[in-house]
């Protein structure tokens, strides 16, 4: 199964539950049709969108930070040179 029919079947999940939700909020993440990686980003109700990184959950305000820092900025931190 893609990645993107996967998202799409755990939307349809989430949101056939919306009167009496889960209350999860989901990560799905896994390779697309050109290899390439693809990270969907869930709230309560099944509404979903496509994302380069993501995290949900109580350390979440801790580590977007970092992803941020790393994944987001023109010129992330990098180790020096040896």
């Amino acid at each position: 199964m893609s990645c993107p029919a996967m998202a799409q079947l755990l939307s349809n999940t989430l949101y056939y539950k919306r009167f009496f939700p889960y209350y999860a909020f989901n990560v799905l993440g896994g390779l697309d049709s050109e290899g390439k990686g693809c990270v969907f980003t869930y709230d309560a109700v099944g509404s979903y969108e496509r994302t380069g990184y993501s995290a949900q959950g109580t350390g979440s305000i801790l580590i977007m930070s970092v992803l941020n820092n790393q994944l987001k900025s023109p010129r992330p931190l990098l180790l020096p040179a040896r």
